[in-house]
């Protein structure tokens, strides 16, 4: 009885997990994998004070994302950071646009392998309003009936901007030792980070982690096919 409650209410999904910007990846690193054609991931994130550059480090941020897979290579993410407590002179908050084309599938070729880039608005904004810039490539490698995921990628400044993010090499681990539970150690080419995903009903996926092995961050996604 009780391992019919646990399938019921934990059931793998077929969908890849999401970071806490609501990207295909780990916990704050992207992969090499992408969502599936048609599928629409809705995340809600809180990310610790000290990598909340928007906040000159001073104020968590809440990042509200959408994410769309389209074609069977693209994704594109738009995301939005508003600071915790509220600040009167933020605005409306840190607006970023975000992409990353797949080049190669593991079911075909092996490995996956993209390319993305975070924040394209840094190529036509003022550099001191852009945050979290990175270009970068990724491979990734699923073994072991899926249960573990190997990525390695490296990240490069392609514009000017005020802060960036996956600058140099980046790289990362996941297990799932069940299907609803993921493990992830990562780095993300400036310090080490652990996390914990748990999945619910398939769609439902909570991410929760020490940025550093110390900082809490952590959010809820939500995804569906159209």
């Amino acid at each position: 009885m009780l391992k019919k409650l646990i399938v019921f209410f934990f059931i793998v999904s077929s969908l890849n997990s999401q970071t806490l910007w609501g990207t295909s990846g780990l916990f704050n690193i992207p992969d090499a994998k992408i969502y599936e054609d048609g599928v629409v991931n809705f995340a809600l994130s809180l990310m610790n004070k000290n990598y909340v550059g928007f906040g000159s480090y001073q104020n968590n941020g809440l990042i509200y994302s959408v994410t769309i897979a389209f074609l069977p290579f693209i994704e594109l993410n738009v995301n939005h950071v508003y600071l915790l407590p509220e600040r009167e002179r933020q605005g409306i908050g840190d607006r970023t646009i975000s992409f990353k084309i797949q080049t190669l599938n593991e079911e075909k070729h092996f490995i996956n392998l993209a390319v993305g880039i975070n924040n394209i608005g840094s190529s036509i904004g003022k550099a001191y309003t852009i945050h979290n810039h990175a270009g970068y490539i990724v491979v990734s490698k699923s073994i072991v009936n899926n249960n573990f995921n190997f990525i390695l990628g490296y990240g490069a400044k392609l514009f000017k901007a005020a802060d960036y993010q996956f600058i140099g090499l980046f790289g990362g681990v996941s297990y799932r030792p069940y299907d609803f539970i993921e493990l992830i150690v990562e780095n993300d080419a400036e310090r080490f980070n652990g996390a914990l995903r748990l999945r619910f009903f398939k769609h439902i996926h909570l991410l929760a982690g020490m940025m550093n092995f110390k900082d809490f961050s952590g959010g809820i996604s939500f995804s569906f096919a159209l």
